[in-house]
């Protein structure tokens, strides 16, 4: 059985943070799609800004080190 969570939080004087739970919904929701079984449509989710330098560093060292376990074979939903 594998557990999918996705969320953002955001501090904001406005609206956005609806935005961007629905994004990470969306985001959820086509991650269990692309899982065996799983039937549907995948959302199109378009960047509206490209990620901050700080951001993109992040996330490549994050695709690093999940490349990384999956080689291994640990399987962890948490990574």
């Amino acid at each position: 059985m594998r557990t999918f969570v996705d969320g953002k939080h955001a501090e904001s004087l406005c609206w956005s943070w609806q935005e961007r739970a629905y994004v990470a919904g969306l985001a959820a929701a086509n991650l269990v799609l692309s899982q065996p079984g799983f039937l549907g449509q995948p959302a199109t989710i378009l960047d509206v800004e490209p990620d901050e330098p700080h951001i993109a560093a992040g996330k490549q060292l994050f695709k690093g080190v999940r490349q990384l376990v999956d080689g291994i074979g640990l399987n962890s939903p948490f990574l």
